[in-house]
């Protein structure tokens, strides 16, 4: 998830807390919220969620999210930084092309047919 369009939707950061700590997603109305109106009788079932979530954003985010947001820091516990550059060499090369032909024989993905064209 971006971490940016995750914290500037309104909602959206309590929501996503409030369900991984549920282990289930509640659909629910906001406009039914004891606040607003009394709750309408009638809700979905809650779906089942077992999911694991990488957020992804600048390292400076990550921290102030951290310092503002307790829950932040003891959900998201690892950070992880990557370039976004990588130096090539024939080594690199090579554990680059094993790593795509594992991942194509994990999913069992096939190599298009002989008609079909790859980009340049």
């Amino acid at each position: 998830m971006d971490r940016e369009k995750l914290f500037s939707q309104p909602y959206a950061w309590e929501a996503l807390k409030r369900n991984l700590k549920a282990g289930h997603i509640a659909i629910e109305n906001l406009l039914n919220r004891p606040a607003w109106s009394p709750r309408s009788s009638l809700a979905p079932q809650p779906i089942p969620l077992q999911v694991r979530v990488a957020i992804v954003g600048s390292p400076r985010l990550f921290h102030l999210a951290q310092q503002v947001d307790a829950d932040f820091a003891s959900m998201f516990k690892v950070a992880a930084d990557f370039s976004d550059t990588m130096s090539r060499s024939t080594e690199s090369d090579e554990l680059f092309a094993r790593l795509i032909a594992a991942m194509v024989r994990e999913d069992k993905a096939h190599a298009p047919s002989t008609s079909t064209a790859w980009p340049a």
